[in-house]
């Protein structure tokens, strides 16, 4: 039987159209301003990575011929031995940050702790996100009256004032424990009027996250990009394709942009701002796709299993994706004085520079962590 329903509004455009027209986007206009912050959280997320490479996906024995740089040794009874301990999840991962430039938290993949094939980066993100709502635990969590950036590392967390007050701002109030469910007060209740007090503003859950940008390392999937547009999240910043999953993020953009209700995130990828990782990822992928002919990925220590299955995710255990991972991380490291030091989006955004040092100080946490198998409570 056909299918008659009338055709979705937001697929209306598009109904009798090429799919070229559907997947392909206009390309972004972005300022040499707000390209600087791009890369700032970029490399940020490229340094996060680093600290917690594993690449081990088919157990730390055997031979991984693309893996030579990371080999720590060789065992007597055949194999070899390589870094990076148990495999927990892919080489993927992903931050948010809200509209003031503020990093709210991050998460890796983690197929491989769950045993799941669905324990992506976005998706546990986004998740995560939603429970910071409640528990309210941010990454800095120290509290003072200074100003955000400058000076040293201790001293701007000494410094750091309620990091994540503005975060939820469209939905979440002071005091939730004293709001009406589903009402929130828009502005805390030491400043605003006694009337704005007596009747809090109607929100939803639907709002929370519709200043946030998420930065994810790898194109995301149908499953990220779907709750991505549930969460109403604003724009989602990418750093090499995943030909795999068929611009899923463009179509959905495409689909939903305009209309009411949930929207998806505008995606941006990485060479729209300049991000020179992003070709040498997606260059360095189709030279391992096409070497494989060759080279396998992996030969267990017996002989008896061979694996040169082309895979995105067997690339980012590399050492060729190490090392463009590593030089990101070198860039972030070395790199101290913003370009557009004073540039802020809004008054009430951190500048340049101010994003610049949290960057600094949020690798550092995440070092200090030193966990990315399971590192949150929720």
């Amino acid at each position: 039987m056909a299918d008659d329903r009338p055709v979705p509004p937001g697929l209306a455009n598009f109904w009798n159209g090429p799919v070229a027209a559907f997947a392909e986007l206009e390309p972004n206009v972005i300022s040499d301003e707000q390209a600087e912050r791009h890369r700032i959280f970029s490399l940020t997320l490229m340094a996060m990575l680093v600290g917690q490479w594993n690449g081990n996906k088919y157990g730390d024995t055997g031979t991984y011929p693309w893996r030579e740089a990371q080999q720590v040794g060789t065992l007597t009874s055949g194999g070899n031995v390589y870094g990076g301990g148990s495999y927990l999840g892919h080489n993927i991962a992903a931050i948010a940050v809200d509209g003031e430039g503020r990093i709210i938290d991050y998460e890796f993949n983690h197929n491989q702790v769950f045993d799941s094939t669905v324990e992506h980066a976005e998706s546990r993100l986004v998740r995560r996100v939603f429970s910071l709502n409640q528990i309210y635990e941010p990454w800095a969590s120290e509290q003072g009256s200074g100003p955000a950036g400058g000076g040293p590392a201790a001293a701007r967390r000494d410094q750091r004032p309620h990091n994540r007050r503005r975060v939820f701002a469209t939905a979440v109030p002071e005091r939730a424990d004293l709001a009406d469910p589903g009402e929130v007060s828009m502005t805390p209740a030491d400043t605003a009027p006694a009337a704005a007090q007596a009747t809090p503003k109607p929100s939803s859950y639907a709002t929370l996250l519709n200043d946030v940008t998420i930065y994810t390392s790898l194109e995301s999937c149908a499953q990220c990009s779907g709750i991505m547009c549930l969460g109403s999240v604003k724009d989602i910043v990418y750093l090499q394709w995943d030909q795999g999953q068929f611009l899923i993020g463009n179509i959905m953009w495409q689909a939903t942009n305009g209309t009411k209700g949930f929207t998806a995130p505008r995606p941006i990828r990485g060479d729209e701002f300049g991000f020179e990782y992003f070709s040498q990822l997606n260059e360095a992928t189709e030279a391992f796709t096409q070497g494989l002919a060759e080279t396998p990925f992996y030969v267990s220590a017996d002989g008896s299993f061979t694996n040169a299955t082309p895979s995105v995710t067997s690339f980012l255990c590399t050492d060729a994706a190490m090392g463009i991972y590593g030089a990101a991380a070198n860039e972030l490291e070395g790199w101290s004085t913003a370009t557009h030091a004073d540039y802020a989006p809004t008054p009430a955004a951190l500048t340049n520079q101010q994003v610049l040092d949290e960057a600094h100080d949020f690798v550092a946490w995440v070092d200090e962590l030193d966990n990315r198998g399971a590192p949150h409570r929720v």
